[in-house]
């Protein structure tokens, strides 16, 4: 028994002791972060040519980064998986007066269905531009006594009243979801006389969008065409509605390729679904202050939180509360969301991350 304690007692001892020489023995694994190029200079005896003297190795400069010393006792973690809604076939959104499909399809299993869409109701493409996911039909004439056989002549017919001449602008787009898509749609009518962009603000008469967005919704969810890939639909954007991307100093935000109402309805819907607590929401100020938990973000639950749970069933048990302020800057033709400490301040560049992109999994 002796012996125990005294092999116990040893190793101790020496564990201490090891720590406590490693203390006084300077630890130069970072030294690189910080490390400069030398600024000796050659000098080059007289009678010789400068101008073959070159560096064959330069050093190129390095960008600062603040955040290099992030992780410097272990590799980063790989990014979170959030589990968000799973994405519905075909959905119509809506923002005010403003209507749009979201169909759970890329752009080039979209691309051709509209068109079979159009094709099924006797309607004639103008123009198309498949880099801009831009369909235009021809005109189309329908008379109030007409009976026409389409939906499409139908929603016409039913909705207006002067014998003027109509036409449909469709675009597919990029969703805000990997691997999905959007349908917008406006109707112009030729009493407005000649179009004047490639996409106009607003439809001659909303009430024929939203109906014929219904049609179409209506056509995607009957499944009447098989699915296929489109040749011309792969030309369609592929650029992304809401990408991660990294500022200066590194910190991540989420840049939405969106205007700001369609960013805040966006963020309100995300934190919504992700159950995060918003306690104050700015709109002026383009600002919601919210409170979320540390287990929501994937941090590894402490002893209690662990142990709570086994011997008391049913019990729910919270994690660390943080309360966050999620910022809208406004940043070119989009806007970037960036998340900070109450006083303004970054957060950590784990939390944040973690944050941004939970904000990205469940934005749709």
């Amino acid at each position: 028994m002796i012996g125990v304690k005294a092999v116990i007692f040893c190793s101790c001892i020496f564990l201490f002791g090891c720590t406590w020489v490693g203390s006084f023995i300077p630890d130069n694994r970072e030294d690189y972060l910080e490390a400069k190029p030398g600024r000796a200079e050659l000098i080059i005896p007289e009678g010789l040519d400068t101008g073959v003297i070159q560096d064959s190795w330069p050093i190129p400069d390095v960008e600062s980064r603040p955040l290099a010393k992030t992780f410097p006792d272990k590799a980063p973690l790989p990014s979170l998986i959030f589990g968000g809604a799973v994405d519905e076939v075909i959905k119509i959104q809506k923002l005010g007066e403003r209507r749009w499909i979201v169909a759970g399809d890329q752009p080039e299993i979209v691309w051709p269905v509209v068109k079979q869409f159009l094709a099924d109701n006797g309607v004639r493409v103008a123009a198309e531009q498949p880099g801009l996911g831009l369909i235009v039909t021809d005109w189309m004439n329908v008379q109030p006594d007409e009976s026409p056989s389409d939906v499409i002549r139908l929603v016409l017919r039913d909705n207006k009243k002067a014998q003027d001449r109509d036409l449909l602008m469709i675009r597919v787009e990029q969703g805000i979801r990997r691997g999905t898509s959007e349908i917008h749609l406006r109707h112009l009518s030729d009493k407005l006389g000649p179009l004047t962009s490639d996409w106009p603000s607003t439809s001659s008469m909303q009430t024929i969008e939203h109906e014929v967005l219904n049609e179409i919704a209506a056509y995607f969810a009957a499944d009447v065409v098989a699915p296929s890939i489109s040749r011309q639909g792969t030309q369609i954007s592929t650029a992304s509605k809401a990408a991660l991307v990294r500022d200066d100093q590194g910190y991540l935000l989420l840049r939405f390729e969106l205007d700001f109402e369609r960013v805040w309805a966006t963020l309100t819907k995300a934190m919504d679904a992700a159950e995060i607590t918003v306690n104050e929401q700015f709109r002026s100020k383009a600002t919601f202050a919210v409170t979320l938990d540390n287990l929501s973000l994937g941090e590894e639950p402490n002893f209690f939180q662990s142990v709570i749970p086994d011997f008391i069933p049913g019990i729910d048990v919270e994690g660390q509360k943080i309360d966050v302020v999620i910022k809208i800057y406004p940043d070119g033709d989009g806007h970037v969301v960036d998340v900070l400490n109450p006083d303004g301040t970054n957060l950590s560049v784990e939390v944040g991350d973690k944050i941004i992109v939970m904000l990205r999994e469940f934005s749709a």
